[in-house]
């Protein structure tokens, strides 16, 4: 107690002090307030010295996640151009979940983005296909398709975005084939490509076409992905004349697992959802 008297008295001597040469109106004033009686060493220890997260700082036990395209073919339901930021599609999109990316995180909830800009990409489709092994070649180009651009513009720019960022371990990266490989390796382990399966069977069978409450598409893919957690991305649909939310498509499943693919439990606020949870949402599909 009389140490922090002491420190307190300090304190105050130095406030009296440095107001009494005050010379302008501009100049600041001091005065007390809850940390009078500490001192700048313990200050600086309790508030100055912690740890903050950089983007590349990724640790082990941080999550990635793998984003997945629904089934989605928007131009069935004649609603395209009631889309914000208009989707310009170049093919048909199969009734099937396709990979968006492999996105690591830090801390369960930042999303590090271009960690790297001296980890190159091929420079086109023809030199992955020659150079990479061919039947990760023949996965990404099944699976791992684009609802708006060309297949090699969206790998990579999932590279340049995402990828960069990915790592083995603490201090080692990806490159970019150990990155796609393990992305392919996310997607048949959660048997994406065979889910439609497991979501016909539910208690309330999820099928493409139909509309379901935000609740019971969670609980169906959580399912479905082994009692792993998901969230979920939907198209908003606006009424051109209210401009008010008129349907909801699903859009996207994120799955979240650990660094080494392993399903994870991952807190209701670190979760990225952008649908209205109180609206159907329409699983749009052929």
């Amino acid at each position: 107690m009389a140490q922090k008297f002491a420190i307190f008295i300090s304190n105050l001597n130095y406030i009296i002090e440095s107001n009494a040469r005050i010379n302008s109106p501009s100049s600041h004033i001091l005065g007390l307030n809850k940390f009078s009686d500490w001192s700048p060493e313990e200050f600086k220890e309790t508030y100055l010295n912690l740890e903050i997260p950089t983007d590349n700082d990724i640790e082990l036990n941080d999550l990635p996640y793998i984003a997945l395209h629904s089934p989605i073919d928007l131009r069935v339901k004649g609603v395209v151009s009631a889309i914000k930021n208009q989707w310009s599609f170049v093919q048909p999109i199969p009734n099937f979940f396709s990979v968006h990316g492999l996105w690591p995180s830090t801390r369960h909830k930042d999303q590090p983005r271009d960690c790297n800009s001296t980890y190159t990409f091929p420079p086109n489709e023809k030199d992955i296909k020659n150079k990479w092994n061919p039947d990760l070649f023949n996965n990404i180009n099944q699976y791992w398709i684009s609802l708006q651009k060309t297949k090699y513009k969206l790998w990579s720019g999932e590279w340049k975005h995402h990828g960069t960022c990915a790592k083995k371990d603490a201090n080692i990266s990806l490159n970019v084939e150990e990155y796609f490989s393990k992305t392919v390796d996310a997607y048949f382990k959660y048997k994406v490509q065979d889910v439609l399966n497991p979501l016909s069977q539910q208690k309330v069978p999820i099928i493409p076409g139909k509309e379901y409450s935000f609740d019971t598409l969670i609980a169906a893919f959580k399912a479905a992905f082994n009692n792993t957690d998901v969230s979920l991305k939907c198209t908003m649909i606006e009424d051109p004349t209210t401009k008010l939310l008129k349907e909801q498509h699903l859009r996207e499943v994120l799955i979240y697992m650990d660094n080494d693919l392993n399903k994870i439990e991952v807190e209701e606020e670190y979760k990225i959802t952008e649908c209205d949870k109180n609206k159907e949402v329409i699983f749009t599909g052929k």
